[in-house]
């Protein structure tokens, strides 16, 4: 009896252990990585893999599209972050140095508008503040969940703040968010985030093996009375 009834509370535990609670963390996009048509991965402060791709989008409303596929690369430093670089295609994707894009190095709106796809492998989030760099005069960011179904529209970043963070999303959960640059005189890096992962719910087969393992040992226990 002892035997069943430990086997179940440490099989409850181990399945109790599976589920996700909430809690806050954060990634830093402030790192060196070469310019690159492909994707930068990055590791949250949670062990979350974290990924990041650059797109063109059109945000006509209400559900913007994403398309392209323009070089992306990220600095580390007080301008550090994730700048992409859609207007030429002789990029030195052996560097990420400013010169080797003579498109403008940021997240921009100029011509076409640019935008960072950030994807949490395997995590559904709320996103709690991003911060930006290389902020100047006039700039505003838009941010979306990757499908459209969510966002926040022309929101404006402090004047001249260098780097800036800011919060109060209001796009719910999702899995993958995009930052755009919509106005032509909207240009930023995208330095890091920070989020709350959601709760994962134990999943139904589990609470019915831990039911069943339950109503196994009380049989057991009435079967050594008799």
């Amino acid at each position: 009896m002892f035997r069943n009834t430990f086997l179940a509370t440490a099989i409850a535990g181990s399945l109790t252990a599976l589920a996700t609670t909430a809690h806050g963390a954060s990634v830093s996009f402030n790192a060196d990585n070469n310019w690159t048509k492909g994707t930068l991965s990055f590791t949250g402060t949670d062990g979350t893999n974290v990924t990041a791709k650059a797109s063109l989008y059109d945000n006509a409303l209400p559900d913007p599209t994403f398309y392209g596929d323009p070089y992306i690369a990220s600095w580390a430093g007080s301008a550090g972050g994730i700048g992409i670089c859609s207007g030429d295609q002789h990029v030195r994707t052996n560097t990420n140095r400013t010169a080797s894009c003579y498109d403008n190095h940021q997240v921009d709106g100029y011509g076409s508008n640019e935008a960072v796809i950030v994807s949490f492998v395997g995590r559904q989030v709320e996103l709690l503040s991003a911060t930006f760099s290389y902020v100047g005069y006039n700039d505003g960011y838009e941010v979306f969940q990757q499908d459209g179904s969510g966002f926040d529209v022309g929101l404006n970043l402090p004047n001249k703040c260098w780097v800036c963070t800011v919060s109060n999303f209001d796009i719910g959960s999702d899995t993958s968010f995009a930052f755009g640059a919509y106005w032509s005189d909207d240009d930023w890096k995208l330095k890091a985030l920070e989020y709350e992962v959601i709760p994962t719910p134990l999943p139904a087969t589990g609470l019915m093996l831990i039911a069943g393992l339950g109503a196994f040992g009380f049989g057991r226990r009435r079967k050594t009375r008799s």
